[in-house]
């Protein structure tokens, strides 16, 4: 299951959030300063962001599966807003059911903001294969080109 933190949530998760991140960083990792846990962490306090909680109900207890972090992004050339999953972290390995299952989620979040489709990168190879399998068009190549030294 796939639930939306609040600011209170995140921060009682915030350490295995902060893992979460510090243990599998997206493609911008060399761009990033001694701040970019702490902007990410003021950003989902302040609602810019969203930090979703993926977990495996049991019959006591949740079991905490990993996290993903998305924001809003409007194409500014057609106006077309959109929902950008910027990160996405697994602590173990996920049945496919559960990615269907979060990826359900943010559909109809997104769908409830206005949004007409949903965005991700990855330069990871099983993000990737499972994105492809649930649907996702990954035929697009995200491209950088590094300015300076």
């Amino acid at each position: 299951m796939l639930m939306k933190l609040i600011p209170d949530q995140i921060s009682q998760l915030w350490d295995m959030i902060r893992y979460a991140l510090e243990n599998s960083p997206p493609i911008a990792i060399e761009y990033r300063d001694d701040n970019w846990i702490n902007n990410i962490l003021t950003q989902a306090m302040n609602g810019s962001i969203s930090i979703w909680a993926s977990y495996n109900k049991q019959e006591n207890s949740a079991k905490f599966e990993g996290i993903v972090i998305t924001s809003f992004e409007v194409d500014k050339f057609v106006k077309q807003k959109s929902l950008l999953i910027y990160y996405v972290f697994a602590f173990r390995h996920t049945a496919l059911d559960t990615w269907t299952s979060g990826l359900d989620t943010l559909r109809k979040y997104a769908k409830s903001r206005n949004c007409s489709r949903i965005l991700a990168y990855s330069n990871v190879p099983d993000i990737i294969k499972i994105s492809e399998k649930l649907g996702g068009d990954v035929s697009t190549t995200f491209i950088t080109f590094n300015i300076g030294d």
